[in-house]
């Protein structure tokens, strides 16, 4: 599970460390988080392997807490 607080609320499409590589953050994730800051993204799949051997993690899927 990802949330904007574990990508400290960053504000612009980003390659940010996760586990044992890169996850990738677009504007769709973004615009989720900034209409939902409290979106939780429950998908996180391995999209490649980079040149230097780190692994490139994408989200997808995103649910709102049930208090919201």
């Amino acid at each position: 599970m990802i949330t904007w607080a574990d990508v400290n609320h960053i504000e612009e499409p980003a390659k940010v460390p996760y586990l044992d590589g890169i996850l990738q953050i677009s504007h769709k994730e973004l615009a989720v988080w900034k209409e939902h800051p409290n979106a939780i993204f429950r998908t996180v799949s391995r999209a490649s392997v980079v040149s230097d051997g780190r692994v490139v993690y994408l989200i997808s899927n995103w649910d709102l807490p049930t208090h919201e």
